[in-house]
């Protein structure tokens, strides 16, 4: 039994010019210019470009979807982006040959090549041969959405495509695609979702390099360290000013086996319960934007009454530099800033709405589209999170001190009492007047 909505899929082939491996048969695709039973609509890559081309997406499900379940378990959709990326087969051959129950995993990609890469997310041997691969076992686990590298407009944009793609499984996660899994991920990161005891929780945090961090022999982390969202600063470029997260600090966590909340959010793993993927949906009308998104999906999460935690473990690690399969291909992984002379001024106008939208903007126009859908929550005050957390909007800073009230532990014991056991979500309105040290200006 598999998870594939069959409502979504029709039966395109993908084309591969590398000849040391074939994709793997009767993977389900979206394209671009293929028409689905699923609802879709036609939207510009490029909101901001009048010659942008059009591609067709499937609209957002209703949120009245049943639940698909494998023999009465949880399901888990997963989402991934890749931008030219040769480790995609390899993320996606370790999501279903780590998982203990592959079988309710349900992955889609937005694949984004050109005609030249010689390598595929679905690369795997003949599945005649090799009908035990994983990406042979659980083909019908797998989608693709292919859109191609010069329509590609940064990962938000291809994000977005992924939101629309949630078919109403148990579990969501967002990962990049060039990742390695530990041994039976998914019991354990459901098993640390489930132990939060909170409806509105998302685990997420910037993940720790691979090298030495899996096991050879067992599969299992050998790391006892993870990196804590909690360090932020504003930062100018010729886009705007924008919070953007630096670099995190890594360390034990101080309760031992308890995620622990942050006030951050990552981009390149989250794994929360599914309607996070409806409530606070990626914005499709942000094309060429990279720095920003985070705090962006952050203060939307936050606002709806979501709430960050850093996992207790690691359950994948990335892949950080030149990645293995490039070996004897040459250079770096290709960016979507490639077509940066294409889209002249669409970053400069997606970072105008994008800081807008969130309440961190300086006022003036910019594009509204889809506001409400793609905009500020009203279960929090998004004042209350700069408040606490120590930003000062106008004068464009960040108090440094939060990270010492989140790695220590501090914020999780304070905040957690005030879980609304019912409906989910830390109850901000038990902590107004509440006052980190050192967090005001």
């Amino acid at each position: 039994m598999h998870t594939t909505a069959t409502a979504h899929t029709n039966t395109n082939t993908n084309t591969n010019t590398n000849t040391n491996t074939k994709p793997a048969e009767q993977f389900k695709h979206y394209s671009t210019s293929s028409s689905s039973t699923w609802p879709s609509e036609s939207i510009p890559t490029d909101v901001f470009m009048t010659s942008s081309p059009k591609i067709t997406v499937p609209t957002f499900p209703p949120k009245s979807l049943a639940q698909p379940t494998l023999n009465g378990l949880p399901t888990i959709y997963v989402s991934i982006s890749s931008y030219r990326d040769p480790m995609c087969s390899v993320t996606l051959t370790n999501i279903l040959g780590n998982a203990d129950l592959p079988g309710r995993v349900r992955v889609t990609i937005i694949e984004q090549n050109a005609p030249t890469d010689t390598f595929s997310c679905l690369d795997s041997p003949p599945c005649a041969s090799n009908p035990t691969h994983p990406l042979c076992l659980h083909k019908s686990n797998v989608e693709v959405y292919v859109l191609p590298a010069s329509s590609a407009t940064g990962p938000v944009f291809a994000r977005s495509i992924g939101s629309r793609l949630y078919n109403g499984e148990t579990y969501a996660m967002q990962v990049d695609a060039h990742l390695e899994f530990v041994k039976s991920w998914d019991s354990d990161i459901i098993s640390q979702l489930d132990n939060t005891a909170n409806p509105k929780a998302v685990l997420t945090t910037y993940l720790t390099d691979v090298a030495g961090s899996i096991s050879k022999t067992t599969g299992y982390s050998e790391r006892s360290t993870i990196p804590v969202m909690c360090q932020s600063q504003f930062e100018s470029t010729h886009m705007g000013t924008y919070l953007r997260h630096g670099s995190q600090p890594e360390l034990k966590p101080p309760f031992k086996g308890e995620s622990i909340l942050s006030p951050y959010f990552a981009a390149g793993f989250f794994f929360s319960y599914g309607e996070f993927v409806y409530d606070v949906p990626y914005d499709v009308n942000l094309p060429m934007v990279f720095q920003g998104e985070e705090i962006s999906m952050g203060l939307r999460g936050f606002t709806k009454g979501y709430d960050f935690y850093t996992p207790a473990r690691s359950v994948c690690f990335h892949y950080y530099g030149k990645r293995p399969m490039l070996r004897g291909r040459g250079g770096e992984v290709k960016k979507f800033w490639e077509n940066s002379n294409k889209h002249d001024g669409s970053g400069k106008e997606s970072m105008k709405r994008l800081i807008n939208i969130i309440g961190m903007g300086e006022g003036g126009e910019y594009f509204k589209k889809d506001e409400d859908v793609y905009g500020l929550g009203t279960v929090r005050r998004v004042d209350d999170f700069f408040e606490i957390f120590g930003i000062d909007v106008k004068g464009k800073r960040a108090k440094k001190e939060l990270c010492k009230f989140v790695t220590s532990g501090k914020m999780h014991r304070e905040f957690a009492k005030y879980i609304d056991k019912e409906n989910g979500g830390v109850d901000y309105k038990q902590l107004e007047g509440y006052s980190i040290p050192g967090l005001h200006w």
